[in-house]
Parts: structure tokens; C-alpha cells; sequence
């Protein structure tokens, strides 16, 4: 594909530079005026061929930033639906574990007969400790001796 595209861009171009050189002279000389945009266009056909491709090559540039910016938003637009499927599976998944975490909670109750499997272990609290205290000399700020 990209050689062919060079192709046709070289091929294009061979073209475009023909155009221009064989409608240039007294013979190809406008026979009247126009103007575009309040601008007299005077000259030859080929000058006039020649602002012809300078607009299509604007086109077709204002065209290629149209499509790349659409083209990015396209592409975010997949990225965010991809990522609210993969998160609603993970919520599905999530939602069934708690189910099955909840049946089997309730079973282990009737089984033991509602106390809780293993009893939790008691809280100790630690006697508070002394405080530590330290003593810092207090030094002069006049003394520079260090």
C-alpha cells in the first residue's frame, strides 16, 4: 500500500509539473479576469492550474487532520467501552464471589449453630509504658567555641 502511494503521489506530481509547463506562454494567455475572494487572478491557464493544486493540496491536508482527529477519538471511545465491559465483568465476578462467600458463611452458621467457627482473640492492652525522658544541654547562642 505505501508503495503504491508513492507511486501515485510521484506520478501526480509529474503530471501537476507538466500542466504547469505547457500552459505557460502568450498562447495560454486568460482571455478575461476573475477574481476570487476580491483577488484578480491574470496569467496563463498553467498559473491558474498551478493555484488549483496549491488549493487541493490544502484540502486534502485539512481532510487528513479531520480524519486523524476522528480517527483518535474513535479509538478512545473503544478504549472506554473495552474498559466498562472488563469492569462490569469484574463487578459481575465480584458480586457472584460475595454470593457464594455469603452461602457459605450462613451454612457454617446453622452447621456450629451461629457462634462464630473460631473465637476471636481477646484484645490485650498493654500496660502504658513511662515515658522516655531525655536531657538535652542547653547551649549559649552567643558561644560560637562549639
Amino acid at each position: 500500500m505505501i508503495v503504491l502511494g508513492v507511486l501515485l503521489l510521484v506520478v501526480a506530481g509529474a503530471v501537476a509539473v507538466n500542466g504547469i509547463v505547457a500552459n505557460t506562454g502568450s498562447q495560454h494567455v486568460l482571455a478575461h479576469q476573475f477574481s476570487v475572494f476580491g483577488y484578480g487572478i491574470q496569467g496563463s491557464a498553467g498559473r491558474v492550474f498551478f493555484y488549483g493544486i496549491v488549493v487541493g493540496v490544502v484540502g486534502i491536508l485539512g481532510l487528513a487532520l479531520l480524519l486523524k482527529g476522528m480517527s483518535r477519538g474513535v479509538r478512545n471511545r473503544a478504549a472506554t467501552r473495552r474498559e466498562l465491559k472488563r469492569t462490569r465483568q469484574e463487578r459481575e465476578a465480584l458480586r457472584t464471589q460475595k454470593e457464594q462467600l455469603a452461602t457459605e458463611l450462613d451454612s457454617e452458621r446453622a452447621r456450629t449453630g451461629g457462634a462464630p467457627a473460631s473465637p476471636a482473640p481477646a484484645s490485650v492492652d498493654p500496660a502504658p509504658a513511662e515515658p522516655v525522658t531525655r536531657t538535652v544541654p542547653v547551649r549559649d547562642r552567643n558561644d560560637v567555641t562549639n
